[in-house]
């Protein structure tokens, strides 16, 4: 797992017309889900046993952007465990961080319990999902189906409380670290940006999309030189990323070993190269790791990081 940063304000300008294309799609998609969901709840209100909020959402417009996203943006691999996903029947998932329908989380992966959540007139209800992002980007990535649907699933373990309507002040908006959405029927209630969620619900996920520094993959992974990922100093963001992302499967583990084993032999090229520009000649045989483009290029990094370390420790 590693961090990819993305911003649609740097778009090359061929791509400019896709993304706002996208982006009114998007936007009336999600008006549409905004107001089915407050109609609803406003049934709910009078009906106490009415069936749970459930949508038909169009898929056709997330995968859309999956295609370009897996070019793009995630050089053609899983946002979790970085396999290549040209090696997927359907170039991977369609990820939503968030989960757009029913929320679970669990204390063991056999174990999984639907999350709760209160409602600002009181009403509890099974949380019915992020359905406000289902078509917001930053929610948005692809994902093998071993780490997406085999694994992660629905799960959204947090440290706080997961979040739905949220009450706030004119003041309190204007310091938000992103505009959200004001419902149209419940007065000063707001569904927030995943940058606001995140600092209000501390996911206990790792996320690498445009992750904050605190939250970055590699402050809380590391990979032996077996290939097999652990947790820094046991963080449970750490943890929690392996456990419901499940990655140590077995072949991921292998095809990082593999990995490691091509940094260090490029490594080794390099150096024994006759050349006086001694850093740039590394730099420039390891630039797919570190732009991310390589497979699995966070376990590479991190022996990389760990052999020159040493190496180091025993010129002293």
């Amino acid at each position: 797992m590693i961090a990819i940063y993305f911003d649609p304000k740097n778009l090359k300008p061929e791509h400019v017309s896709f993304w706002e294309n996208y982006e009114i799609h998007a936007q009336k998609a999600t008006d549409k889900v905004l107001a089915d969901w407050e109609q609803w709840l406003q049934r709910k209100e009078k009906e106490p046993d009415l069936e749970e909020f459930s949508y038909n959402f169009n898929q056709d417009i997330w995968k859309s952007l999956k295609a370009w996203l897996h070019k793009e943006v995630f050089h053609g691999k899983c946002v979790y465990c970085e396999s290549q996903l040209d090696l997927d029947r359907y170039l991977g998932d369609v990820e939503h961080f968030r989960p757009k329908g029913r929320v679970t989380s669990a204390k063991d992966q056999e174990k999984r319990e639907r999350v709760s959540v209160k409602v600002e007139n009181e009403i509890v209800l099974d949380h019915p999902g992020y359905f406000w992002l289902a078509y917001d980007w930053r929610n948005l990535m692809p994902a093998c189906s071993m780490c997406n649907s085999r694994a992660k699933a629905d799960q959204f373990p947090v440290d706080a409380e997961c979040l739905l309507m949220v009450r706030l002040s004119q003041e309190e908006v204007n310091s938000l670290l992103a505009e959200p959405l004001a419902s149209k029927f419940y007065p000063e209630l707001y569904y927030l940006s995943p940058e606001d969620l995140d600092q209000r619900e501390c996911p206990l996920l790792l996320n690498p999309l445009n992750p904050t520094p605190d939250r970055d993959p590699c402050e809380h992974l590391r990979f032996s030189i077996d290939g097999s990922a652990v947790a820094v100093e046991s963080s449970d963001l750490g943890k929690n990323s392996i456990e419901v992302f499940n990655l140590n499967r077995n072949n991921l583990v292998r095809e990082r070993k593999a990995a490691i084993e091509r940094i260090h032999s490029k490594y080794l090229i390099a150096v024994r190269e006759p050349s006086e520009k001694y850093e740039e000649r590394i730099q420039n045989k390891i630039e797919d790791f570190v732009s991310g483009v390589e497979p699995y290029s966070a376990a590479a990094l991190c022996y990389l990081e760990c052999f020159l370390k040493r190496k180091l420790r025993r010129k002293r």
